[in-house]
């Protein structure tokens, strides 16, 4: 991550902003508009869904170094 972090530009840098969150803690709801990409420093990030009955249903599990976000950026429904 540090790498592609390097590419960025000062100005592009200074956009970016670190968000410490706890375990468990929710980051988007469904239906939501993705606004930006995650670069994830450490932990885990879980994308899932709840069924009807109330279910889950994991999508992916993201790890440090990894990211998420950037393909609803540049789609045309940028909802969660």
């Amino acid at each position: 991550m540090k790498d592609l972090l390097r590419l960025l530009n000062p100005e592009e840098l200074s956009l970016g902003k670190e968000v410490a969150v706890k375990k468990g803690q929710m980051l988007f709801h469904e239906g939501e508009e993705c606004r930006a990409v995650a670069f994830l420093v450490s932990g885990r990030v879980s994308i899932v869904s709840y069924s009807y009955h109330g279910k889950e249903l994991l999508y992916r599990s993201i790890g440090p170094g990894e990211s998420f976000g950037h393909t609803l950026l540049f789609a045309e429904d940028k909802r969660y």
